[in-house]
């Protein structure tokens, strides 16, 4: 067993060999990926020009063999490892494991995909999954089909690939968010103390509002158990403390969202001042609003 790299639409895949197979050899999966798929260009695979590959799609282990001749061995791409918790709704997404937005295999429609050279060139910029940006149609992608007519189609219509790669990227998006909320479930209480709450609420309204955020804050709770002190790592004396909150939110088009922030406050020797914002985790998860609203 060898390791090798390719690019394809300067999308950077890993690659192993395995024993050799066929191109025209016929696989199947219960999804319907699996079979011969024709270029939109002609690309060079180890030192190959290739039109077309076959796709082996291996469901015990979301791998996709990849075979681009009668006789070489296939490369393969990883998928996701929730492939089959969001299928069904969101699609297909073969990411190279080693960038989760740097190399993409994104399915614009059954039997029809698009490699994307990384997140440089499309992808949803502001985490609502609502902003779409498609920098260039014709520059570093191939489209990949099943029906010769269609990739042939799609590719020379930049209205149409622009259209199918904007609601790929938005289901791959939210198929992220759902991820997301399975991973990191909506956090109980810590400590109760009214007069913080409404503290870090104001605290993290001003810094919302210096930063841009979209969002609505509609309110903080506590999520810590207790303070966590920040001591000078010479003299040991308090510099300050932090406290870990959920702040809920909801975006423009009324989603309920969660985020986890801190706040702190400094020490001046005697006593502890101001409650201010000092940080976020930027994993923004979105919640069912009844949900998301309980602890308010």
């Amino acid at each position: 067993m060898k390791n090798l790299t390719l690019v394809i639409a300067g999308v950077l895949f890993s690659a192993t060999l395995f024993a050799q197979s066929n191109l025209e050899k016929v696989f199947k999966d219960g999804y319907n990926i699996s079979g011969v798929y024709h270029l939109s260009k002609t690309v060079t695979i180890y030192d190959q020009s290739v039109t077309q590959v076959n796709f082996e799609f291996l469901e015990g282990s979301n791998k996709l063999n990849v075979y681009y001749d009668a006789s070489s061995s296939p490369f393969y791409i990883e998928t996701n490892s929730t492939f089959k918790r969001y299928y069904a709704t969101c699609g297909v997404f073969f990411e190279n494991a080693s960038s989760a937005f740097g190399g993409r295999l994104m399915q614009l429609e059954e039997g029809v995909f698009i490699a994307l050279a990384g997140g440089s060139n499309a992808y949803v910029s502001n985490g609502e999954c609502d902003n779409f940006v498609f920098k260039d149609p014709n520059n570093d992608i191939i489209i990949l089909g099943k029906n010769k007519d269609r990739v042939k189609e799609i590719a020379e219509n930049s209205d149409l690939l622009k259209k199918l790669t904007e609601e790929s990227a938005i289901r791959y998006c939210q198929a992220l968010k759902c991820v997301l909320a399975g991973k990191y479930p909506f956090p109980d209480p810590g400590m109760k103390d009214a007069k913080l709450s409404a503290e870090a609420l104001v605290a993290v309204q001003a810094h919302a509002t210096t930063a841009g955020w979209t969002q609505k804050i509609e309110y903080c709770y506590i999520k810590g158990k207790e303070w966590t002190i920040i001591t000078d790592k010479a003299t040991g004396a308090i510099k300050g403390r932090t406290m870990r909150m959920i702040a809920v939110l909801k975006n423009a088009n009324g989603a309920c969202q969660w985020e986890e922030v801190e706040v702190k406050q400094d020490y001046n020797g005697s006593a502890y001042g101001k409650t201010y914002y000092s940080g976020n985790t930027q994993a923004i998860i979105t919640i069912d609003c009844a949900e998301a609203m309980k602890h308010k």
